[in-house]
């Protein structure tokens, strides 16, 4: 949904018909713009016309409420990407998670580089930052060949490992993530069949 509320934009992994968007209660119609099996999509938190898309290591961007997308560009080496977490804080800046890593982008997009450590990720969020001003990034990914729930408050150049199999966590593959705007270093953690973990981490 977008940050006004105006716009929805839909897709399912399974039995999807493609990317389909909604503008103030109206008939869902097809997005244009968008490789067909396109499932990433997350919507900008600040601004309510932007919404963003992920496929392969192709990355999109829409300003017209979802109805159509445009490329922004690329995301390395990646083959495929997993999610799309966009700032609750800042116009314009995501982070996309993939199977080489995750990336960060800024003003839309305009600016776009990879974080370093991590070699793979799967669910990432983004929370409240330890200084005013900066974010925390939580991911599920590998660093080092280790699989597991980790943090970094000054985007990739260091991360904390956070403890998994003391919390019975499980994968991290089947971990997905929310991290709190309000309270630092507080994360929530689903996991797959294991309940929903909230912690500081």
């Amino acid at each position: 949904m977008s940050a006004n509320g105006q716009s929805i934009v839909w897709t399912q992994a399974t039995g999807f018909s493609g990317v389909m968007f909604s503008q103030n209660g109206a008939a869902f119609a097809a997005s244009s713009g968008l490789p067909s099996g396109t499932i990433q999509v997350a919507s900008d938190k600040q601004n309510g016309t932007v919404f963003y898309a992920a496929s392969g290591n192709q990355l999109f961007i829409s300003v017209d409420g979802g109805q159509s997308f445009t490329q922004l560009g690329t995301l390395g080496s990646a083959t495929s990407t997993q999610q799309i977490a966009a700032s609750p804080f800042t116009a314009g800046e995501f982070f996309v998670s993939t199977d080489h890593g995750v990336w960060h982008a800024t003003n839309y997009g305009k600016q776009l580089s990879g974080l370093g450590g991590l070699t793979a990720a799967w669910s990432i969020a983004v929370g409240k930052g330890a200084s005013s001003g900066a974010v925390s990034l939580y991911a599920a990914g590998t660093i080092d060949g280790a699989n597991s729930l980790y943090r970094t408050d000054d985007l990739g150049s260091t991360w904390a490992k956070l403890p998994t199999t003391e919390k019975a966590l499980g994968s991290a593959s089947g971990m997905i993530l929310a991290a709190d705007p309000n309270t630092y270093s507080q994360v929530f953690v689903g996991t797959n069949g294991r309940g929903i973990f909230v912690g500081h981490a």
